[in-house]
């Protein structure tokens, strides 16, 4: 009995705690038109507006959301690592960087930046083959934000 009574209370101490700690780390969300294909971990995503958004579960364990505008549909969900930038860096807007090929590869998502945030997430992705010599990063401006 002192067993059940102990885990009912360390259980509902877990409940209180868990919302005030996610509270320290507001998700930062953006909405973005993407133009082309785009490669987002596995899922590749036809042109249309998606909403992009950092959860952050735990300290240093991110996970980058990509669903429809309303938020009624999830795409893709991928691991995100944390970043620092550079001063010169952080903009007043969202920004998704991304991989674009000219040989009609599909473009790869790379990087989420936030707007006016010091942090960016990066997702892992895949190493592109050598023959496409002409890879080039570009952005995409947020059409959207909410914090």
């Amino acid at each position: 009995m002192k067993t059940l009574v102990k885990s009912l209370v360390l259980g509902a101490f877990l409940l209180l705690l868990v919302p005030a700690a996610m509270a320290c780390w507001p998700d930062d969300q953006a909405g973005f038109y993407v133009p082309g294909q785009m490669q987002v971990g596995n899922v590749l995503l036809e042109p249309g507006i998606y909403s992009v958004r950092a959860v952050h579960a735990f300290p240093g364990h991110n996970v980058l959301t990509i669903t429809s505008s309303d938020g009624t549909k999830v795409y893709a969900t991928v691991l995100a690592t944390p970043h620092t930038l550079a001063p010169h860096e952080v903009q007043g807007r969202s920004r998704l960087l991304y991989v674009h090929s000219e040989e009609g590869a599909p473009s790869a998502l790379r990087s989420f930046l936030v707007a006016n945030s010091s942090f960016g997430y990066d997702i892992y992705a895949r190493p592109m083959a050598a023959r496409q010599a002409k890879v080039v990063t570009r952005e995409l401006v947020a059409i959207a934000e909410s914090r």
